[in-house]
């Protein structure tokens, strides 16, 4: 069963004509709200055979990288405007102020972003159907022995103290509903040349790998980087370009599923391009839980006909 994600949007790198990109095909209102109305209406694949009613995305990456911003900006997305549902730290990674995990459900506004939610709803407040699950940074001494894993296979309770988790562990085995299904690395544009950072990104791939998960690395800070002028440019950005090789190479993830974001919490209005940047992360995060669900579902069946 192939695991390739469907990039359906994809277009000629104009500085690397072997490669391909995927970005949003049109930068619009109109396709803002298609990509909005795509992501509320997300269900997970083989959902009710394999008894999941929601994915679970794992965002890491270091102090300041944008995790927990990337988690506000699709919040406000859906709540149409800004504000701080999750806690962050000091941009930069000067400091890191998140030290739990925490699961995360996006709730939408539905009277100010136009979007109704499923007649099973009725009148009670609905979610989408992903968790974002928010965690510290990956460079702190805390990410010690096999915690990562233990995160990845669920038996690290939301609202756990990860810097004194023990105590909290769950049995092994835990069922794939509660276990991660995505990994999202958060790296920022300006530590592409550092070599470091480079190494724990791999770390993480690595480890995500050992329990099965595929792995999308978010460019952040995009709107930093010296040759920006617009969104629409970003996607023929020679720095842009030549971060996503670099990144790609040292951790082994595919240029395909490297993506840049533009973080925009603190502006008083929303911008419909950046926010379509942001759903068009979020849209393909989506098609790999669904791959990661294809997987498990084969190899049940598999499984079964032995």
């Amino acid at each position: 069963l192939s695991l390739s994600l469907n990039l359906s949007h994809t277009f000629t790198h104009a500085l690397s004509k072997s490669e391909y990109f995927s970005r949003p095909s049109t930068v619009d209102k109109r396709e803002k709200k298609a990509q909005m109305h795509r992501i509320a209406a997300y269900v997970p694949k083989h959902g009710e055979r394999l008894g999941i009613k929601h994915a679970n995305i794992l965002i890491l990456g270091g102090p300041g990288a944008g995790k927990s911003t990337m988690s506000n900006e699709s919040f406000g997305i859906f709540q149409g405007r800004h504000a701080v549902y999750v806690e962050t730290g000091i941009g930069g990674g000067q400091k890191a102020i998140t030290k739990t995990l925490r699961h995360y459900f996006i709730a939408p506004n539905e009277e100010k972003i136009g979007i109704q939610g499923p007649e099973s709803a009725g009148n009670e407040e609905w979610h989408l159907n992903f968790a974002l699950w928010d965690t510290m940074g990956i460079y702190t001494d805390a990410y010690k022995g096999d915690l990562l894993k233990n995160i990845m296979q669920g038996r690290v309770p939301s609202g756990t103290n990860l810097e004194d988790f023990a105590e909290t562990l769950l049995p092994a085995e835990q069922p794939i509903r509660d276990q991660v299904h995505h990994v999202v690395l958060m790296c920022r544009v300006i530590d592409c040349d550092d070599t470091a950072v480079m190494k724990e990104l791999q770390r993480c791939v690595t480890e995500a790998r050992a329990v099965d998960l595929k792995v999308t690395i978010l460019l952040s800070f995009v709107d930093k980087m010296e040759d920006f002028e617009s969104v629409d440019k970003m996607y023929y950005s020679q720095r842009l370009d030549q971060c996503r090789k670099k990144v790609s190479e040292s951790t082994g993830v595919t240029i395909s599923s490297i993506f840049p974001i533009i973080t925009t919490l603190g502006q008083y209005d929303r911008d419909d391009k950046i926010d379509q940047v942001i759903l068009h992360a979020l849209q393909r995060i989506l098609d790999a839980c669904d791959d990661r669900f294809s997987l498990e579902l084969a190899e049940r069946v598999h499984h079964q006909q032995k």
